[in-house]
């Protein structure tokens, strides 16, 4: 193995200096949330440079202890790239796996390797047993694989990981799958791809009957979905779901009263009418819908289900213009409704 792609060049600032300050940033975005246990709320984008990429690219985290309600100025810590190795540190992705461990992911970018061949780009993580705790501890940098993951992983009813970390090697669909609760990852390879900018595929599986579904970003004007009713082994072919959508990041999860949750653009080639939709049927129909986000160029969508059920959505608006990380707080009711029955609940970074 090359310990070029493998080895982390990243530096973690665990006490962030002020040429991270809000202040200080041209542009954010790409953000992602999680929430761990007590009233904690992580939450974390990338920005740095003039723009993405750009060698002065680094990840940002947040911790908040009131469900996100505020956040402090400072962040928690932060991912810096190596300019000086040519190396980018970009698209921070966070998941709370079921012990209770709170990941960090971040993708690291060889800029001496040609774009989208072998070892241009490496995923790392750091986990933290604690991440509830006033100073938390944090697990020496990890590399889990090439790829590049902007998507939640999943644990299936027979408790295997899948992790989305896509890559551009072949015209299929491929992420790494554990079965042993993250200690070691093998690459999986699925249905054919559609075209996209970025795959950024993500996984659900419906508890009904137990099939796993597949949904992909693409430049069709819809969302790609994919089917598989045999734990992976075999897909169906990747077609439009019915769900129009622009070449952009998309949510999915499944809540924890077995519904699904998608929130993504309803527009067929624009980045506006950010929307939750809500299906109790595994995702075949879409009964209920929620527009959370009107503006032009809001992207990116990522949430949590909180402990009292209610949803916290965190999305960017305006990158280079408005530099905004805005979140939103909704219940299910909200979206059976069709509207918030309370004021919006949000905060802007």
């Amino acid at each position: 193995m090359n310990t070029r792609f493998c080895t982390p060049t990243a530096k973690i600032e665990f006490s962030p200096g002020e040429q991270f300050a809000l202040h200080n940033r041209l542009w954010q975005g790409c953000p992602t949330v999680e929430s761990v246990r007590d009233g904690i709320l992580y939450a974390g984008w990338y920005t740095g440079g003039t723009r993405e990429p750009s060698l002065l690219n680094y990840n940002v985290l947040y911790r908040s202890r009131d469900n996100g309600f505020s956040f402090p100025e400072k962040p928690l810590l932060v991912i810096a790239g190596t300019p000086a190795a040519n190396k980018l540190a970009i698209d921070i992705q966070l998941w709370n796996d079921p012990a209770g461990k709170l990941w960090v992911f971040w993708v690291e970018r060889d800029c001496l390797v040609k774009a989208r061949a072998p070892g241009h780009l490496a995923l790392f993580a750091i986990t933290s047993e604690d991440p509830a705790a006033e100073n938390p501890h944090w697990s020496p940098v990890r590399y889990i694989g090439d790829g590049f993951l902007r998507c939640k992983p999943i644990v299936l009813a027979d408790g295997r990981w899948f992790l989305p970390a896509y890559d551009f090697k072949n015209d299929h669909y491929c992420w790494s799958v554990s079965a042993d609760q993250g200690k070691t990852f093998t690459r999986q390879q699925g249905p054919k791809k559609l075209a996209t900018a970025f795959e950024e595929t993500m996984f659900c599986q419906v508890r009904q009957n137990s099939a796993i579904r597949l949904f992909a970003r693409c430049s069709g004007g819809f969302i790609g979905q994919s089917i598989s009713t045999d734990g992976g082994k075999s897909w169906s072919e990747t077609a439009s779901g019915g769900i129009k959508a622009p070449d952009s990041r998309l949510f999915i999860t499944r809540l924890k009263n077995d519904r699904l949750l998608l929130i993504s653009n309803d527009h067929d080639q624009k980045r506006t009418n950010l929307t939750a939709r809500l299906s109790d049927d595994g995702g075949n129909t879409w009964k209920w819908s929620l527009l959370l986000d009107d503006a032009d160029n809001v992207s990116y969508p990522d949430a949590t289900e909180l402990p009292d059920g209610s949803i916290v959505a965190i999305y960017d608006h305006g990158r280079s213009s408005f530099k905004e990380i805005l979140t939103a707080r909704f219940t299910q009711q909200d979206i059976e409704n069709g509207r918030l029955l309370e004021s919006p609940d949000s905060t802007s970074f």
